[in-house]
């Protein structure tokens, strides 16, 4: 072989080492996003510029798993999965309520179903694979799952004044939760109980400033983590946690749940912004949930002084924010500040609301960034928050995977152990006259039981359900207790919401 054959053949080999080499460049090496060796910020950056605007937007908006479908043997159909998502990633998904097939209040296992199907689908089945956040819409004392623990509604854990037994409530909601594909709960609530006219005083650790603040820590860090870990990830087990409803929400006029709220600068900085900033600076909180009504005029979810100056400048929140249901369309059609949905979007995403928690006028921003150098801006900063939420709970890493019989691994022993310590030391005794208390049923007839919840289950709100079937009433345990021995006479009284006056 003569030198220019040699020097060929090598020239053919190099160039085909380095059409290997760039080959492996482009198909041999993890895309950037997918590798978890990577900062967030790195994995954010590689993933929102190989972007469009449609699925960016997308990030901002939420889907129900309720509208899926399953075939007689539980399956979920893939044709109720494409007609859902159309092949395009979501934000956030909102888990079913009620098992069609078997007509009752949907369990864990039933709600791993949906978690499961929904979370393939998207890695599967969309160009980017991007998860979606799937919510738990309450967990402020358990999950929405007819097997799940049920804890004592909020007002009763405050009433505990014990910060630590609430943290452990809060990490056994997020295992249980978790275990059934949920990444996030719509808790815990910052608000403070101060009328008790406003309508979710049940939801609320208390009046004072300082308990709501330290009870909610220990169930923000319950639920996500030690915020030393945090910082970094969501360990397995927990979830993301939501300080709600920022803020001010619990003192409208008169009462009325929605209402405005009006407020001095000192009351509003020591009594309602005090618990979200120890929310975020001793908890990292990694969702804030805005409130429905205006401050001194200004809706909060139209507002950047709250959401921007105060919430991430001066309190250094770095997690998203998630509109409470409807608020964004509220701007419009009940605050009156805009003309149509293009201005809501506008006003909201200028706020700061990163995911607007539905789709009413979050979806015109496709448009509105295509023209707007600003809004595109405004959008990339959204998602960006989003993203960086959804890496550091592990969504893009970890696929769900449902483990077989969740229902054996909720409600254990311990876990309604825990719930009946927290509900011993919820009770509140103001005055025991003449020791009345505990009764001595020896030198009793007749005992009179009277209300509208005596005969009735109530977990509180938030629950999956109330059907007397599922739990013990206040009549029935104290029949239980007396067995027969003692007359039990029971009147109902008024109703629950009845407007008999």
């Amino acid at each position: 072989m003569n030198l220019n054959n040699k020097i060929k053949i090598s020239f053919a080999v190099l160039l085909l080492l380095l059409n290997t080499l760039s080959f492996k460049t482009l198909h041999g090496q993890i895309i950037p996003y997918k590798n978890p060796k990577l900062k967030v910020e790195e994995r954010v950056d590689d993933l929102i510029q190989r972007m469009t605007i449609e699925e960016k937007v997308n990030q901002m908006l939420k889907l129900t798993l309720i509208n899926l479908k399953q075939d007689k043997k539980g399956r979920i159909t893939e044709e109720s999965l494409e007609d859902l998502f159309n092949g395009e990633s979501i934000g956030c998904l909102d888990p079913p309520r009620w098992d069609d097939l078997k007509g009752r209040a949907i369990n864990v296992d039933g709600i791993a179903r949906y978690s499961e199907a929904a979370d393939q689908y998207l890695r599967k089945n969309t160009r980017l694979g991007i998860p979606a956040i799937q919510v738990e819409l309450s967990g402020m004392h358990g999950q929405l799952a007819s097997d799940a623990t049920n804890f004592p509604q909020t007002i009763g854990q405050g009433s505990t004044w014990n910060p630590e037994l609430i943290g452990r409530m809060a990490e056994v909601i997020a295992f249980e939760a978790s275990l059934s594909g949920c990444d996030q709960a719509f808790s815990p609530l910052f608000d403070l109980a101060r009328d008790p006219r406003y309508g979710r005083v049940e939801e609320c650790f208390g009046e004072d400033p300082y308990l709501v603040a330290e009870m909610g820590k220990a169930f923000v860090i319950g639920m996500q983590g030690d915020p030393e870990i945090t910082k970094d990830y969501i360990p397995d087990n927990h979830l993301i946690g939501t300080a709600k409803h920022y803020v001010g929400y619990c003192t409208p006029i008169a009462g009325i749940n929605i209402a405005p709220v009006e407020v001095g600068p000192r009351d509003f900085r020591d009594l309602h912004l005090y618990p979200f900033e120890k929310a975020v600076r001793e908890a990292n909180v990694y969702s804030i949930m805005p409130a429905y009504n205006e401050v001194n005029g200004i809706p909060v979810h139209a507002s950047e002084y709250l959401l921007r100056d105060i919430l991430r400048k001066e309190f250094g929140f770095k997690g998203y924010v998630f509109a409470d249901y409807g608020a964004v369309a509220r701007l419009h059609y009940s605050h009156k500040l805009t003309a149509n949905k293009a201005e809501t979007a506008i006003l909201a995403l200028k706020a700061g609301v990163d995911q607007e928690g539905s789709n009413y006028a979050y979806s015109e921003l496709v448009n509105l960034a295509k023209s707007d150098i600003e809004v595109e801006a405004l959008v990339d900063e959204a998602v960006r928050n989003i993203l960086a939420v959804k890496f550091r709970a592990g969504l893009f890493d970890k696929p769900y995977v449902a483990p077989k019989n969740i229902s054996d691994l909720v409600h254990s022993k311990e876990s309604v152990k825990l719930a009946r310590e927290i509900a011993e030391e919820s009770i509140v005794l103001l005055k025991n006259q003449n020791n009345l208390l505990p009764l001595n049923l020896s030198g009793l007839k007749s005992i009179a039981v009277i209300g509208p919840n005596a005969n009735q289950v109530q977990y509180g709100d938030y629950s999956i359900t109330k059907d007397n079937s599922s739990g013990i009433t206040i009549l029935e345990g104290i029949k239980n207790i007396t067995k027969d021995k003692i007359q039990v006479n029971y009147a109902k009284g008024c109703g629950i919401t009845d407007l008999d006056k």
